[in-house]
């Protein structure tokens, strides 16, 4: 490799000097130019262990690292095999995962370190890029071959296979994180008429079908039914799964009482016969008012994380501003989101639990919850939550906030 007079002594805080720019230009050129091979798998392919020998003698290079390598010709054709696998593979992962600043970084402490004479503190991918880009004119197979025999011998395949799989595995995440912001704009539809659906998940959250079962921090007298219309929660023969989707237990955190949702919300929005003697609403089976009174509030975490994830703060300003909504209103259609996943998985877990046990099939129903599901997960994902840890924490804070009630 050709050797550069030192400069200046490498740097990472301070500004690399004109000579160190110029080399990390022309090595992002001759990258470009590496990149544009059509097909850089098959030059690989064609390469045979009489031209590895005879780049090796050109380069000056050692070749007693090679004897087991040419032990037999099955034995090159394997390690070949997996060595053009894995560079190819990291290539075009670092191609989409990495940006031309992080590329022109790392050629510059590259450069840096090779100008004071510094080779050896490489890291491999300084090294892999630094041979990959020494070739001279326009022979950019002859970089890609340098860069496969330098694989090959220090057998990075077997020793950082996993590397390559790795970076395949977070450009499909990658991936999957642009889906998702391209899909955020209709999300934010989907959340209004979330909010114009709400009308007692400010109060009331969805349990676990668990809970249904006597315990002293939860009521429920009929365990397993709806008190008001005694329709069971859990009753895939007689109802589809939408059906008990939107007639889902919620428990009332003013007093502690299990109710089904959509018997809630019809006693909610039931015109009151003597608004004078009685002003607000109570629950169905106690005097303890649910209108008219201060909604729960939500944990301190929830408005923390709305506040500093630059996620959250887009969404909260976009609602804001595009559809007038209010920060409680974006509370509320968060916490109704909330209900909607714990409803879901929990009928999941019950079909999942049903199957094999009668001969009718649930086909149609697990659709609409995994479906129902897929729209929880990008609203999640709208309001900034990218894993399931922090959202399961807030989201079993709030379904246990409320009053407790003993039985």
């Amino acid at each position: 490799m050709t050797q550069l007079e030192p400069e200046h002594p490498p740097g990472r805080h301070c500004p690399a000097s004109a000579e160190v720019y110029r080399h990390v230009r022309r090595r992002m050129r001759k990258l470009s130019t590496v990149r544009k091979l059509s097909q850089p798998q098959q030059i690989l392919q064609d390469l045979d262990v009489r031209e590895i020998e005879s780049i090796m003698k050109q380069e000056h290079l050692s070749l007693v690292d090679f004897q087991d390598l040419y032990a037999s010709e099955k034995n090159y054709e394997h390690k070949a095999a997996r060595a053009c696998e894995w560079l190819v593979s990291v290539l075009q992962s670092h191609m989409r995962l990495l940006g031309r600043e992080h590329e022109m970084r790392m050629f510059r402490f590259a450069i840096e370190k090779e100008l004071a004479g510094a080779q050896a503190d490489w890291s491999d991918m300084e090294r892999l890029y630094m041979v990959l880009t020494n070739f001279k004119g326009a022979d950019a197979g002859q970089g890609l071959k340098m860069a496969f025999i330098w694989v090959l011998q220090l057998n990075f395949a077997d020793t950082l296979g996993p590397m390559g799989k790795l970076a395949a595995q977070r450009c499909e995440a990658r991936e999957r994180v642009l889906q998702r912001d391209s899909q955020v704009e209709e999300t934010r539809v989907k959340i209004i008429d979330r909010l114009h659906e709400i009308k007692v998940d400010h109060f009331a959250c969805a349990v676990p079908l668990s809970c249904l079962r006597p315990r002293p921090d939860v009521i429920d007298d009929n365990e397993g039914s709806c008190p008001v219309c005694q329709n069971s929660y859990s009753d895939l023969g007689g109802n589809t799964a939408q059906e008990l989707l939107s007639d889902y237990p919620v428990r009332i955190k003013y007093c502690g009482h299990i109710i089904g949702k959509a018997c809630l919300e019809r006693w909610i929005m039931t015109p009151k016969i003597d608004v004078a003697k009685y002003p607000h609403r109570t629950c169905p089976l106690c005097r303890v008012k649910i209108e008219g009174v201060r909604a729960p509030s939500v944990s301190s975490g929830l408005n923390l994380h709305l506040k500093r994830d630059r996620r959250a703060m887009e969404n909260l300003r976009e609602l804001a501003d595009g559809w007038d909504m209010e920060y409680e209103e974006c509370l509320e259609t968060i916490v109704a989101c909330m209900s909607a996943e714990i409803a879901g998985e929990e009928l999941l877990a019950l079909i999942d639990r049903q199957k094999g046990k009668t001969r009718w099939g649930f086909e149609k129903d697990e659709k609409i919850l995994r479906e129902t599901m897929e729209g929880v997960n990008k609203e999640k994902w709208a309001w900034g939550f990218r894993g399931d840890h922090a959202w399961r924490q807030l989201r079993d804070e709030w379904m246990k906030s409320g009053v407790v009630r003993q039985s």
